[in-house]
Parts: C-alpha cells; sequence; structure tokens
C-alpha cells in the first residue's frame, strides 16, 4: 500500500434544494434552515472523526480548502466548537426541541478503511 499526503476536502452538506431532507424524520422543509444547519455542525465531533474515521491522518478545517492550499486564509480557519448543549437550543428554537433523524451516506473510500 502507497501513503502519503494528498490534498482533498471532505465535507457534511445538506440538500436544500428539494423540498423534502431525504433520509429524515423531517416530513416537508426544515423550518430553520439556519438554525438546523448550525445544530448539525455543532454537533459534529470532528477530533473523533480525525481519530476514528481518518485515523489520524486528516487536518480539521472550518473552511472548504484545505490548509495546504495556497492562498488558504488561516484566519478564517475558525471553527465553532463541538457543543452538545448548543446544539440541543439550536434544535429547540429551529422547532425540533426532540431532534430529527437523518441518514449520512460516505465516501466508499472513508467506509473502507
Amino acid at each position: 500500500m502507497l501513503q502519503g499526503p494528498e490534498l482533498r476536502t471532505i465535507f457534511l452538506g445538506m440538500d436544500q434544494k428539494r423540498d423534502e431532507l431525504l433520509f429524515s424524520s423531517v416530513k416537508g422543509r426544515i423550518r430553520s434552515r439556519i438554525g438546523a444547519c448550525g445544530c448539525v455542525y455543532q454537533a459534529i465531533d470532528i477530533n473523533a472523526i480525525q481519530k476514528a474515521v481518518m485515523r489520524g491522518g486528516s487536518t480539521p478545517t472550518a473552511l472548504m480548502i484545505a490548509p495546504g492550499t495556497k492562498g488558504f486564509p488561516a484566519d478564517l480557519n475558525k471553527r465553532f466548537p463541538y457543543d452538545p448543549e448548543a446544539r440541543k437550543k439550536l434544535l429547540a428554537e429551529a422547532g425540533y426541541p426532540q431532534g430529527f433523524e437523518v441518514g449520512l451516506n460516505a465516501q466508499r473510500s472513508l467506509r473502507q478503511r
């Protein structure tokens, strides 16, 4: 097996075009996209993903471009923290006090690790 550095970005994106979020318990449009997306963002333990899924071979970033890219704006690379309590509050404010379920798909290369 050949291992070495590579430059790619893996991200979680929610389908905001459809009238209904596929593979979720939400029926109809998500009431507050900002609140729902914000709570999903703060529910992601990026350090656990970096350790368990990526096996320590990644650098978490807050941006859609990798830190090794020419012109990477390091001053903008600030993630909101993993915060389950803030997530619960944002969900309630978005109209989902009990939360909601959603299925996620991963790239084949990630599932095979």
